[in-house]
């Protein structure tokens, strides 16, 4: 599922078709960038740019990352295929990301 976050409220996109239920490995990383004026698109990105804007936006001074657990987060998004969806208009992306669902890997 992927979430966003508007005005304090968390909306929740769900595909029509759902992958089987159980635990899978990692296939895909999705990271929302919202721009005035932009029509929705995916952009790949490396997976070491993904990496890094995940670890930029759950920093926490409290909280520290191991470097064992950083290290298998790497291996993992290295496997995945890494995107971000820039958007402005959210039904706009939303469509965007229903075209995804149906895109085989």
């Amino acid at each position: 599922m992927i979430s966003f976050i508007l005005s304090a409220v968390v909306r929740y996109w769900r595909p029509a078709v759902l992958a089987p239920s159980g635990v899978g490995p990692l296939t895909g990383v999705i990271l929302l960038a919202r721009k005035a004026g932009a029509p929705a698109r995916m952009e790949p990105m490396e997976p070491l740019q993904a990496l890094s804007l995940v670890l930029d936006s759950g920093y926490a001074a409290s909280r520290r990352l191991a470097g064992d657990t950083l290290a298998a987060f790497a291996r993992t998004l290295e496997r995945a295929r890494c995107g971000r969806l820039i958007y402005e208009n959210l039904p706009e992306a939303v469509a965007a990301l229903e075209g995804l669902a149906h895109v085989p890997a």
